[in-house]
């Protein structure tokens, strides 16, 4: 069943994205930072091993690596681009190193990624509610994900004003544009309008650092915690859940 679930207290909890690349026996294996998520500069220096490998059954596939610091006493899971916490399915269209997927001047792909909920809505696609041998698409977890979208994208109709501006920053998308679909949604209330509003969001996405603002959207929603990127050229774990302009995330 496709599902996403975040546990209480998950939002206030740093995770570190890095990229993933094949090694010469096919393990995908991650850039490993050399600091660790309580690092500070001027701090003492971290001491960090890789501890162990941890299975995953959904989203990407392979298992991922969690290091260990023992000079904080502290462990943290290296997620690809693309993966957050407790996440089934990409939060982005992106590839391995953080890239977008598809050909360049083209509108971004936003299929196979958690969006596909609001995808389908948009287009009258209900989830199946009961089948015969079962199903990998539940209607109930088309409306998990489908509120998930909303809260990204600053659609849904209970957000402040305030928060929906940030999240008009963050990515980089006109706030009239959420307005018109949290309008929308007040006129025709239903999955179809709601998928409809996450939709006309996501086409008005910029192409260029399109990661980054999906994982700062999701900080500011308090849908996972703060995003810390390892950038391996700069020997740095680069928080996200700050914009370019300087905006602070809410307290």
């Amino acid at each position: 069943m496709l599902s996403y679930v975040v546990p209480s207290g998950s939002a206030s909890r740093p995770f570190v994205v890095s990229p993933y690349h094949a090694d010469e026996k096919g393990v995908f294996v991650p850039d490993l930072p050399t600091c660790c998520i309580h690092w500070n500069p001027g701090g003492e220096a971290c001491d960090l091993v890789v501890d162990h490998l941890r299975e995953r059954m959904t989203g990407p596939q392979f298992p991922l690596t969690v290091m260990r610091c023992r000079a904080h006493e502290c462990a943290f899971t290296v997620y690809p681009p693309g993966h957050v916490p407790y996440g089934r399915h990409r939060v982005a269209p992106v590839d391995l190193d953080g890239l977008a997927t598809g050909p360049i001047g083209q509108p971004l792909h936003w299929r196979w990624t958690l969006f596909d909920a609001a995808l389908d809505a948009a287009e009258g696609r209900a989830w199946d509610r009961a089948c015969k041998g079962g199903s990998d698409w539940w209607w109930c977890s088309q409306g998990r994900l489908l509120s998930l979208s909303l809260d990204l994208v600053g659609v849904a109709p209970e957000q402040s004003l305030d928060l929906r501006h940030q999240l008009s920053e963050a990515l980089a998308v006109d706030t009239l544009t959420m307005l018109e679909g949290v309008a929308g949604i007040a006129a025709q209330p239903g999955y179809r309008s709601r998928g409809q509003a996450v939709v006309a969001v996501l086409s008005a996405i910029p192409r260029q650092g399109v990661l980054d603002r999906v994982l700062r959207a999701g900080w500011l929603a308090e849908r996972w915690g703060p995003p810390l990127r390892w950038e391996s050229s700069l020997g740095v774990l680069r928080p996200l859940a700050f914009s370019s302009s300087g905006t602070d995330p809410p307290r």
